[in-house]
């Protein structure tokens, strides 16, 4: 369902935006949040507004194994973003399309975070500001975590080079009712749904019957639009899919 990737999620996009204008681009993401469908929407969310706002597609490459929960070690995501990456074909690539890096960290402690982001992450992210006149497109790279309470997330702040490379995106706050009825107006309107004339009161019913899980709010929206269920879980659990 496409129409959802559009939906809410504006301050992280903001922060977005803000991060890559300025003079030193910072453009890592800590993006730590129990919910994996959480996390999910937030990046499809931004990737759609980027796609959208400045008429680009988007690449996507995980340099974590999506089936292990151990993130990989430094030296192994630099092998393997080199195996699929040489300078000229990033050039290429921004020419006119973001490059998105996934990483989950969730295994790094605070000294490996900071190896990555100093070893790995910022002899990178030159690219984006020599390149800032030439290239349409991005490298932004989100380091995703299942908020483990990992000693980085309570430290990053007052870690120098980890502080002057992040910005933390986020959890969304919870969904209001006025939230959904705008969604589900037009989510009615694209797949032909005759909707009762208390909106208000079918997005409470909508809200309550997800008791607070987005996962629980994500299938019923599937469930409303009759959309198949099969690969729900591919296609919301994991970002990319």
């Amino acid at each position: 369902m496409k129409i959802l990737d559009t939906f809410n999620h504006s301050s992280q996009t903001s922060l977005v935006y803000s991060s890559l204008s300025q003079q030193d681009i910072k453009a890592a993401f800590l993006v730590v949040n129990s919910c994996s469908y959480s996390r999910t929407w937030m990046l499809r969310r931004i990737e759609d507004d980027i796609k959208s706002s400045f008429n680009v597609k988007v690449q996507k490459e995980n340099l974590s194994p999506q089936s292990s929960h151990i993130s990989p070690p430094v030296e192994t995501l630099k092998s393997r973003f080199q195996e699929n990456f040489h300078p000229k074909n990033i050039e290429k690539i921004l020419e006119s399309e973001y490059l998105f890096l996934i990483i989950n960290i969730d295994s790094y402690d605070l000294e490996t975070l900071k190896i990555l982001v100093q070893s790995f992450w910022q002899p990178l992210n030159k690219i984006n500001t020599q390149k800032r006149d030439q290239a349409v497109g991005r490298i932004l790279l989100f380091l995703v975590g299942s908020d483990q309470e990992n000693n980085w997330q309570t430290q990053w702040r007052n870690h120098p080079i980890l502080a002057d490379s992040l910005a933390e995106l986020t959890p969304a706050q919870p969904f209001n009712v006025n939230d959904l009825c705008g969604v589900i107006s037009k989510s009615a309107l694209q797949f032909g749904i005759i909707l009762p004339n208390a909106i208000t009161d079918f997005s409470e019913t909508l809200l309550a019957k997800s008791d607070g899980s987005t996962q629980n709010l994500l299938k019923s929206f599937y469930q409303l639009c009759k959309c198949p269920s099969k690969d729900f879980i591919q296609q919301w659990q994991n970002y990319p899919s």
